[in-house]
């Protein structure tokens, strides 16, 4: 198995190279943070704030213009106000190939009993989220979700639910390692 498993994804498009190319250093500075932190620290695994930095530190990484909880033009609740200032998770750009994605993420972390219909509508926040994200902000804007396990004993069990919540998804990975593997979920909007 490789330290990221693609389980759902167009393996030819421009997004997904940039994806493959940031996701690599994701492993490799996750790897880092398990040979220097004590016990079982994942900096994938803690929460929201913690995740996106840390993504946007393998980004930058990678070669790609970051921006975290920036401040954004977001559509509105109400006709009466069509726009407002609100904030976006993550900004990605590749500046060779002029591509940039805004991402808005939510975290999970699964636990004993936790159920697939829970995660999935963390994933359907995330979008939501991600759809008043105005289209100039970005080329693609993505709802996007970390989830994470409370043990490596618990990841087995919750695999094919995961996988089957990924049939919905632009792209999905399993990154290995660590001290339980982690599911990150895109969904285009």
């Amino acid at each position: 198995m490789h330290l990221v498993d693609w389980i759902a994804g167009a393996d030819q498009s421009q997004e997904f190279r940039l994806l493959s190319r940031w996701f690599r250093q994701v492993c490799q500075i996750r790897e880092r943070f398990a040979t220097c932190m004590p016990g079982d620290f994942d900096p994938l695994g803690s929460n929201e704030t913690a995740s996106v930095g840390f993504l946007a530190a393998a980004a930058s990484r990678s070669g790609l213009l970051t921006l975290t909880d920036y401040v954004s033009i977001k559509r509105g609740w109400e006709a009466r106000a069509p726009y407002r200032l609100g904030r976006c998770d993550l900004w990605v750009a590749d500046p060779l190939r002029q591509l940039s994605l805004a991402f808005e993420f939510k975290q999970g972390l699964i636990g004993k009993g936790t159920r697939i219909a829970k995660i999935s509508k963390l994933l359907d926040q995330a979008c939501s989220d991600a759809r008043r994200v105005d289209r100039l902000e970005a080329d693609h804007r993505f709802g996007a979700m970390v989830i994470g396990f409370q043990s490596r004993a618990q990841s087995g069990e919750y695999d094919e639910g995961l996988r089957q919540l990924s049939a919905r998804t632009s792209y999905c990975c399993r990154i290995c390692g660590g001290a339980a593997p982690v599911w990150i979920y895109l969904e285009s909007v």
